[in-house]
């Protein structure tokens, strides 16, 4: 990785550490290289990101990659069951109810 990739990858580190300790999940490792698919990153078991190192290259002016890694970060913390995550609201309606690790509908009343 060119030195400008490496303090991209620390941006993020240093980001996705704040994010991970709001929300009360594990802490998120990344692992940059290739990877199949068309994609540039995926979020992996035990909070392993990967992406592939020309996500960590610059864009022309007004544009960023940081959708990317709030993307990829949100799969994270709401699959990671935790007891210290903020209370939610509960939903008027018909909307998505968690259950465990993964989001199942809610009926409507």
């Amino acid at each position: 990785m060119t030195a400008r990739q490496r303090a991209s990858l620390r941006d993020w580190q240093a980001f996705a550490d704040r994010v991970t300790a709001h929300y009360g999940v594990s802490d998120v490792s990344f692992l940059v290289g290739d990877q199949p698919g068309p994609g540039g990153a995926a979020m992996r078991p035990g909070g392993l990101m990967t992406f592939k190192e020309e996500m960590l290259e610059p864009l022309p002016a007004g544009q960023s990659r940081d959708f990317l890694l709030a993307h990829e970060l949100a799969h994270w913390v709401l699959a990671t069951p935790t007891s210290r995550r903020p209370a939610r609201r509960a939903p008027a309606s018909g909307s998505a109810s968690r259950s465990g690790a993964s989001w199942t509908p809610t009926p409507r009343r």
